[in-house]
C-alpha cells in the first residue's frame, strides 16, 4: 500500500513537471509598430490597436497608442490575426497578419474619412439602354456580336428590334423606313442596304426615333407625318470604308447585261462611281441608284407656301421609248464632301443608247 501512493504521487510529480515544461517552451511574441495619417505624415497617439483571432474574430488583446503613436502588444501566440485600427474621423483599418517566433513590427497608415471621400473616383456607368426624349439609344458595344458581323445582327440582338430574312427591320412594333448613317444618307436609306453592307464592330450607338416628313422639316410646320428611322452613329476612329456590288446576266447568245458600282467613304466625304451595258432593256439606274451613285437623274424637289411640294425632272429627253432593243452603256461618278461652312457635290456621267428595230403597220377602210 505504501509503495503504491508512492509510486502515484511521483507519477503526478513528474507529468506535472511535463506540463510546466511545455508551458515553457510554447511559442510568444510581440507586435508592435506605429499608426501615422497618410495625409499629413504624422503619428496619431490614442489611436485603438486591436488583435483579433483570424479563425473565429475574438478579441485577444487591446492597446492605445503612445503620444508618439507608438504600441506594442507584448505574449502573442503564433498564429494568423487580425489587426483592426480605429481613431475618431478616420476610416478604420484592417489587415491580416501572421505572427511567427520572431517580433512583428507593423507601419499602419490611415486615411480621414474626408480624404477618402474627396478621392472617390465616380465612374459613369453608361447603360445598355437609354431613353432621351422620343429617341430610344442602344450602346452597341453592350450587345455580342461575332467577329465580322454586319449591323443587322447588332440589331438583331437589340430589345424591341426584330429583323426578318428579307432584311425587313422592325423597331417597336413599326416597320423601319430608313436607317442613317451619322444622320444622313449612307448612298442609300434603304434599311437592308445599309445594315447588310456595315459592320457592327465600328457602329457605336443605335439610336431609334420617329423621323418627320421632308416637308416638315423645310417648313418648320408640323404636317403629323411621321416615319420609324434608325440612326447609326459611327465611332470616330471607323468613319472610312467601301463596298459595291455587280451584277451580270446572258443567255449567252445575243443578249446579256453588266452592272458594276462601287462605293468610299471617310467621315463626310464621299466618292461613287458606277459602269453598265445592257441590250435587253433602257435601266441602266434604277431609282435608289439613281439618287445614291449618279447625280439624282436631275431631279430636283421644291417646297412651295402651305406645304405645297413641286418635283422637276431635267434631261436631254432621250428615254428609251423608241420601238426595238436597245443597246447602251453608261458610267457616271459623283463625289461629296462637308466642310465646317460649306460642302461640295459634283458629279460626272457618260451615256449612249441605240434603238434598231423595224416596223410594220396594216390599214384597212371601209
Amino acid at each position: 500500500m505504501i509503495s503504491f501512493f508512492k509510486g502515484k504521487k511521483r507519477l503526478s510529480v513528474t507529468l506535472f513537471a511535463f506540463l510546466f515544461s511545455l508551458s515553457s517552451f510554447a511559442q510568444y511574441t510581440t507586435v508592435s509598430g506605429t499608426v501615422k495619417d497618410t495625409t499629413e505624415k504624422k503619428n496619431l497617439a490614442l489611436a485603438s490597436v486591436n488583435i483579433l483571432r483570424a479563425k473565429d474574430s475574438v478579441l485577444v488583446k487591446t492597446v492605445r497608442t503612445s503620444s508618439k503613436g507608438e504600441f506594442a502588444i507584448e505574449r502573442i501566440a503564433a498564429g494568423n490575426y487580425i489587426v483592426m485600427v480605429s481613431y475618431p474621423q478616420y476610416a478604420d483599418f484592417t489587415d491580416k497578419i501572421t505572427v511567427g517566433a520572431t517580433p512583428t513590427v507593423l507601419n499602419i497608415a490611415i486615411d480621414t474619412k474626408a480624404h477618402i471621400l474627396k478621392e472617390v473616383i465616380v465612374k459613369n456607368t453608361v447603360s445598355a439602354i437609354r431613353v432621351k426624349g422620343d429617341t430610344t439609344e442602344y450602346k452597341a458595344d453592350s450587345f455580342y456580336v461575332t467577329p465580322n458581323a454586319d449591323v443587322q445582327e447588332l440589331l438583331k440582338k437589340m430589345p424591341g428590334i426584330q429583323v426578318n430574312a428579307k432584311g425587313e427591320i422592325t423597331a417597336q412594333g413599326e416597320k423601319v423606313n430608313k436607317v442613317l448613317v451619322d444622320g444622313e444618307e449612307f448612298f442609300s436609306d434603304d434599311p437592308a442596304v445599309v445594315t447588310k453592307n456595315l459592320r457592327a464592330d465600328i457602329v457605336d450607338k443605335v439610336q431609334v426615333f420617329d423621323k418627320k416628313s421632308d416637308q416638315a422639316v423645310f417648313t418648320g410646320i408640323d404636317d403629323g407625318q411621321k416615319s420609324k428611322t434608325i440612326n447609326l452613329q459611327l465611332k470616330e476612329d471607323k468613319k472610312n470604308g467601301y463596298f459595291g456590288k455587280a451584277e451580270a446576266g446572258s443567255n449567252f447568245n445575243q443578249f446579256g447585261n453588266g452592272k458594276l458600282m462601287t462605293n468610299a467613304f471617310k467621315g463626310k466625304r464621299k466618292i461613287a462611281g458606277y459602269v453598265t451595258t445592257d441590250n435587253t432593256k433602257f435601266d441602266n439606274l434604277n431609282w435608289d441608284e439613281a439618287q445614291n451613285y449618279g447625280d439624282g437623274g436631275g431631279i430636283t424637289t421644291e417646297f412651295g407656301d402651305g406645304g405645297m411640294s413641286m418635283v422637276m425632272i431635267s434631261g436631254d429627253g432621250e428615254d428609251g421609248g423608241s420601238t426595238g432593243f436597245p443597246n447602251q452603256q453608261s458610267a457616271g461618278a459623283t463625289f461629296s464632301n462637308k466642310f465646317d461652312k460649306g460642302s461640295v457635290n459634283t458629279s460626272a456621267q457618260y451615256n449612249r443608247l441605240i434603238v434598231n428595230g423595224i416596223t410594220g403597220s396594216y390599214k384597212q377602210y371601209v
